[in-house]
């Protein structure tokens, strides 16, 4: 984060590392998502334990209802309103 101290506190490199760097109680659901939050995606219930098969994908929200992400075809920004994204969430982690 260029040096910004907010990038201390990512250490994980893969969706499920950062996802399980965050305590459950620190987690954030989908409906308290502020800019910034890091958003993450698969099969884990939000109490859940991150693995690489439980998380799979991970975003930064850029409002409650959009986010910026990338994939193999390129960078998106995407609605949080779509409904695989709202199935999919997990929980969200505060970086900023």
């Amino acid at each position: 984060l260029s040096g910004n101290p907010a990038g201390t506190r990512i250490g994980g490199r893969t969706a499920a590392q950062m996802a399980g760097e965050i305590a459950k109680r620190d987690r954030v659901s989908l409906d308290a998502v502020q800019p910034g939050d890091l958003l993450f995606f698969g099969t884990a219930s939000f109490k859940g334990r991150a693995t690489p098969r439980s998380i799979v994908h991970v975003g930064i929200a850029l409002s409650p209802h959009w986010m910026i992400h990338s994939s193999g075809q390129g960078v998106y920004i995407s609605s949080l309103d779509d409904s695989w994204r709202r199935d999919e969430f997990a929980w969200a982690r505060r970086v900023l």
